[in-house]
């Protein structure tokens, strides 16, 4: 080979990346990818305080919203007054939203009250945390957990509303609330309420139902069975199936009251005590009387009716009204004076002339005969009322005041009035000489005892006489008579010889009385001719004149 043909070699460096080196990169994406994929789904850390942590452990109990597992309780620790128990939950990715004012976390376990029974699918799952998402946005990593679930769950649309009643403590949370036999709400919550001396409590009534509140809404106790035995009869009310079990409240609008206007959050309403009572008309105008009662007033309590002619005009607003003059009860008799409340609306439009109206017509009533007096409005419970009746008095009446109202004179009531009739009576029958009488019957008693045992011996002899008829020679002698008799009338049958001498001998004794009919008339008409011979038809009578 020439020198002239020889080229000089380009030497150039040359750099190549091991296969074996994509190992461990790819290992490194991947635990990147890991830690990515963990951080990514891990979200914030929040602390939640319970009284007490039962069926709670670290690393398996969950944190659901609508049994979706949002988070998973990490710690549970004691707090630093050894007070509550501290559990801390590390929740998911995308659960901020959740944690904000007014969310709750409440422990789910086997759970049986008076009214419902829950979490049994914890038995064998074991116990969960369940959160209810608050309605703010204000965020919270701190919590205080129920000790039992919310009643209802926070976000639950509906309304609001709060129950006063002057009763004893009734209602639970948890009790129902019905509108004409349909659950339609719930108790939430219990309290007293000092300064007004009543019970309050706070109910949730749930969508749509909400809108049937109104400012003419009323609420009663529908609990149990209700029975009720008046003038009218018996009658049995009840809520639905659910308050014969527990206790609860039943509301709806009045009769003949205007549906009213809509309420908003935490309306305040009373619960009647039954709806009777809650369906009673409220009237505007109202005018009270006095009546002063002698007899007693047993059976009449507030509320009872106030009839005239047997309508309804009012009712009784107290019993025993209080009189600052009480003390002379000790010196004389003592008339319990009784508030009535009458209501122009009854009879008159509800207006101050109704009620002007009817002011003027009972003051000219009571001075023209108005009285009222007690009646029974039922035999069975003994229940009273107060009846007004117009009765026939020869002057008029003045008007009279108890304490600043105008007084219905009373008389005395139907009950009353039979006492004392019955208390007449009894006084008759304690006049009368009870002993006398009870000693002459006891007499006349021994007598018609004496008679009846001679009577009782006269039997016996007659029964012992039949007796003797019964032996065999009484009764053959008997037979001997007949016999005889039956001879005696064959003798004097017709055409025997013995009828023939008996007419003969009647035609002598007839001849004979014919004969002698001339002397017993001579007889009849001068007796004395008998003795002395007949008297000259010619001869002269005594005091008389002489024959010419």
């Amino acid at each position: 080979m020439d020198n002239q043909d020889a080229v000089d070699a380009e030497i150039r460096s040359q750099r190549s990346l091991s296969w074996i080196w994509l190992v461990p990169l790819i290992a490194a994406l991947a635990g990147g990818w890991i830690l990515y994929d963990h951080f990514s789904r891990i979200g914030p850390t929040i602390t939640i305080s319970f009284e007490s942590a039962s069926g709670v452990e670290p690393g398996k109990t969950r944190v659901k919203v609508r049994d979706v597992d949002v988070g998973v309780v990490k710690r549970v620790s004691l707090s630093a007054d050894n007070q509550h128990v501290l559990v801390t939950v590390q929740m998911q990715a995308d659960t901020e939203r959740f944690l904000v004012e007014g969310s709750q976390f409440w422990i789910v376990s086997p759970r049986i009250t008076h009214n419902s029974v829950s979490g049994l699918n914890t038995l064998l799952s074991g116990a969960y945390i369940d959160m209810s998402v608050g309605t703010q946005t204000a965020e919270k990593r701190r919590f205080i957990g129920l000790n039992e679930p919310p009643v209802t769950p926070v976000g639950t649309p509906g309304l609001r509303i709060k129950l006063r009643s002057a009763q004893d403590f009734a209602f639970d949370e948890g009790d129902p609330v019905i509108y004409r036999g349909l659950t339609v709400g719930k108790f939430e919550g219990v309290s007293f309420d000092v300064a007004r001396r009543s019970v309050s409590y706070d109910v949730f009534i749930n969508a749509p139902y909400h809108k049937l509140l109104t400012t003419n809404t009323r609420f009663w106790n529908a609990s149990g069975v209700e029975i009720n035995l008046d003038s009218d009869g018996i009658s049995l009310r009840t809520g639905n199936a659910e308050t014969l079990l527990t206790n609860g409240v039943a509301f709806d609008i009045p009769n003949d009251a205007l549906p009213g206007e809509a309420v908003e959050e935490l309306a305040t309403y009373d619960i009647y005590p039954n709806e009777a009572s809650a369906d009673a008309v409220k009237y505007n105008e109202s005018l009270r009387f006095v009546i002063l009662i002698s007899d007693s007033v047993r059976g009449l309590s507030v509320g009872a009716p106030v009839e005239y002619r047997g309508l309804q005009i009012g009712r009784v607003a107290e019993v025993n009204l209080h009189n600052p003059q009480a003390y002379q009860m000790l010196e004389q008799d003592y008339q319990i004076p009784v508030l009535l409340e009458l209501f122009p609306g009854m009879a008159l439009p509800d207006t101050a002339q109704g009620r002007h109206q009817m002011e003027n017509q009972l003051q000219r009533w009571i001075t023209t005969g108005l009285q009222a007096s007690l009646s029974t409005g039922n035999l069975l419970t003994g229940k009273q009322i107060v009846d007004l009746q117009h009765f026939a008095t020869e002057s008029e009446a003045k008007l009279a005041l108890f304490l600043d109202y105008p007084v219905i004179p009373t008389r005395a009531g139907d009950f009353t009035q039979i006492t004392q009739k019955l208390s007449a009576i009894l006084d008759k029958l304690n006049g009368l000489p009870l002993e006398q009488l009870s000693d002459e019957a006891s007499e006349t008693l021994t007598n018609i005892t004496q008679t009846m045992q001679r009577y009782d011996s006269s039997g016996q002899k007659m029964e012992a006489l039949l007796n003797q008829l019964n032996d065999a020679d009484i009764a053959r002698q008997i037979s001997d008579i007949l016999h005889n008799v039956n001879q005696l009338s064959a003798a004097y049958t017709e055409g025997s010889p013995g009828q023939e001498e008996l007419n003969a001998m009647l035609a002598n004794v007839n001849r004979t009385l014919r004969e002698l009919q001339p002397l017993i008339q001579k007889v009849n008409n001068q007796p004395s001719s008998l003795v002395f011979p007949a008297t000259p038809a010619n001869e002269p009578v005594p005091g008389g004149k002489h024959a010419n």
